[in-house]
Formats: C-alpha cells, structure tokens, sequence
C-alpha cells in the first residue's frame, strides 16, 4: 500500500472520523465529498445545514448565524434569503425617521385598525338622528325649553345635510372647518354651532362611537376670534321704574318675584320660569337652581341678597311655581311695554329689549361691589371664561351702591 492510498483511507468518511471544528450552535464538521475536505455549518433546527470549502468562511457564516438568532430569535433564521435582505432595507428606511421595524409595524397596525373602525362606525345621518331623538324626549319631558328644541331642529338638518354621508369617526376638524368655509356665518353663529356639535359628540362619546371630540381641536387649530364687546345692562333708574311698575301691576304677585329674582339672583328666564317656591330657602338665604331647571344641567345655590329678601318677602307664602303656566308671555310683555321698550314690532317708538339684561344687569351690578369672577360663574352657572368675556363694563361705585339699594 504506497502512502496515498493509506492517507485516503485514513480521511474516507466513517462513523466518528469527521473532525468538529465548532461545538456550540452552530456546529461546524469537517466532511469529505469525493475525496475533497468541506466544512459544514449545522444550524439545525432552525434553518438548513449549508456547505463551504474553506474553514474561516465556515466560521465567518456560523457567526453571523449566532448573532442573527441573538438578535432576532429563531423566527428570523426561518425566513428566506430575500425576505431577510428586505427586512435589512426596512430597518434602514425606518431608522432614518429614528424608528424600529417594530415601531413601524405597531404603528400601521394602529392606522389599519382605525381605518376598520371609521369603515364600520355608525354614519352621521343615524347618529343625528338618534342625538334629536334623545333632545325631543328630553323637551317631552320638561327639560328642554320650546325655543331650545325649535332652534335645535333646523341646525340638525344642516349638520346632516353637510356630514350626513359619512361615518361618526370620520368627522375630523379639517372637514369641520371646510364645512364652516363653505358656509360663511358671523362669528357668534359660528361659536352657536360649534357648541351644538360639540354636544353632539359628547352624546357620540357615551354611545362609544368615537373616543374623542373634534370640536375641541377645532378650536385649537381654527380659533374664532370673536369681536368683545360689552353686554347690555339696565340703568339703576330703568331698574326702579321696572321694578315700581311690576308692584302696581294688577299681577305684581306674578310679576314682582320674577323681575326681582332675575334682577338681584341673575336666574336666567327659563330657571325662573320653572322654579317653584319651594326652592326659595328664607331661613338658609339661599336659591337652590336643580339640575333639570338648569342650562348646564348641573344644579346650584345662589345667595339671596337683602334687597331680594326684601321683594320677595310679601310673596314668601306662595306655593306652587313663582311663573304662571298660563298667559304669563302676554303679562310679561305689557309690563315692558309700559317701561318703554319695544317688543317684536309693538310700540315701535320704544328702545328694543335687550336679550337677557336682567341676568346682564346682575352680574355687571356684583362685579362692581365683589370683584369676585370664579364666584359669579358659580352662582351664574357659568364657566370664568364666560364671565371674563362677557361683564368688563366699569361700573361706577356710586351706581353699584344704589343698584343693591333698590328696595319695594
């Protein structure tokens, strides 16, 4: 046997003659193929076995396994050649926005899921609807106003006849304010509109169809800047002679406690109109405004001042509501009439009635005396903005002093 022949058999691949250049996964094994020594690196079971003829490329591909199945888990060594050359232009498209490919994939899962949520919402139309309905009951029931539910309807065909076609989740604040663009309004109609969708979709938020309401980035991105100008207020004389006319009206017990309770307590008309002797707490000086009576839905005390007292001392034994259900509108006008002003059209000579100037005169008289505006909005039932917005008027000392003075 010449030394050839003994060199081949000694590296004739037997049982156990492979020598293992690389114990830990992956494994790297001297084989021969046709005489000829390979170096076989072994990743299974995570991925297949591959070949090379030199030992350091062997080595080099065992490493790169290692690190690979370090960094991205068994997964990663599963999937194909390109998918994982695809996935390394991923991460570097990514990376430049300073992301990872997980980042990425949660984000458009995130955006797919909203896309199926908007496409599977309720649409406007059906959500206004419903919204109506739930206000329509409410009137039913006394809690709404007749000219809150009357101005209501036409704004809700307006809104279904702009969003209708599209879904509760869809509305974002840009179509909202293309819907203001196409639709040019002063600005005070345009902040009465935003306050009804922004109702609106509080009423979308407790029937879960949106989680959010846009109105309030609406504002954020497209303020409305509103011209500030002073309310309209009664003059201490205009208050006298309201309030002496009301006492010798032939209903001064109707007409005396209403003016006095929205001159001296800023009760707006309809809490007025629904409050009910009851409420009126002498012995706590104290007006108790509930909830279902109130504008904001929230019920509140408000102080009874002693001029108030004193007006509202000779009705105290009343009962029942302080406003007449029936006829009280035809009484209510004479009486401003007589004082001069002048009523849809009737005595044309007369200066108009200011809209809520009682409330107006109130508050603007008690700034003037407590300079107190978080407390006014407590007893107003409004919020400080409001309040901040509304009553800047500089009222003299001696004015506010005779104002709280006025006495039966």
């Amino acid at each position: 046997m010449n030394l050839a022949s003994i060199g081949k058999s000694l590296r004739s691949p037997g049982k156990g003659n492979a020598s293992v250049h690389r114990e830990e996964w992956p494994r790297i094994r001297e084989i021969f193929v046709k005489g000829n020594v390979f170096y076989q690196v072994d990743p299974r079971p995570h991925a297949r076995r591959e070949t090379f003829a030199s030992l350091v490329k062997a080595k080099t591909r065992a490493g790169q396994l290692a690190k690979d199945r370090e960094e991205h888990g068994k997964q990663g060594l599963l999937a194909p050649l390109k998918d994982r050359v695809l996935l390394a232009e991923l991460h570097e498209e990514v990376a430049a926005y300073g992301k990872t490919l997980r980042e990425a994939v949660e984000t458009a899962k995130r955006v797919w899921e909203e896309d199926r949520e908007r496409e599977s919402s309720v649409s406007m139309g059906v959500a206004l609807d419903q919204w109506l309905e739930a206000k329509e009951k409410s009137y039913r029931a006394g809690k709404l106003q007749p000219r809150t539910i009357k101005n209501l309807r036409p704004l809700v065909r307006e809104f279904r006849s702009a969003f209708g076609h599209m879904n509760v989740l869809a509305v974002t604040p840009d179509s909202l304010h293309s819907y203001e663009e196409e639709r040019p309004a002063q600005a005070r109609t345009l902040i009465t509109k935003r306050a009804k969708l922004s109702e609106f979709f509080r009423f979308a938020l407790v029937k879960e169809w949106r989680r959010d309401n846009p109105i309030e980035r609406l504002h954020l991105l497209f303020p409305i800047k509103a011209k500030r100008s002073d309310v309209s207020i009664l003059s201490v004389e205009d208050c006298r002679t309201l309030l002496k006319l009301a006492k010798e009206a032939e209903n001064a017990a109707e007409l005396v406690p209403y003016v006095a309770l929205s001159l001296f307590a800023g009760l707006r008309p309809s809490e007025v109109e629904r409050l009910d002797w009851k409420q009126i707490h002498f012995e706590e000086s104290q007006i108790e405004v509930l909830a279902d009576t109130s504008k904001n839905a929230e019920s509140r005390f408000v102080p009874i001042e002693e001029n108030l007292r004193s007006w509202l001392r000779p009705h105290q034994e009343a009962l029942g509501r302080i406003v007449p259900e029936t006829n009280w509108r035809r009484k209510w006008d004479a009486l401003r009439i007589a004082a001069g002003y002048s009523l849809r059209g009737e005595n044309k000579k007369g200066r108009i009635w200011p809209e809520d100037v009682l409330r107006h005169s109130y508050a603007s008289y008690w700034l003037a005396v407590h300079a107190n505006r978080p407390r006014l909005a407590e007893q107003m039932g409004n919020s400080v903005e409001v309040i901040r917005s509304h009553y800047r008027r500089a009222i003299p000392p001696q004015a506010a002093k005779a104002f709280w003075e006025l006495v039966p």
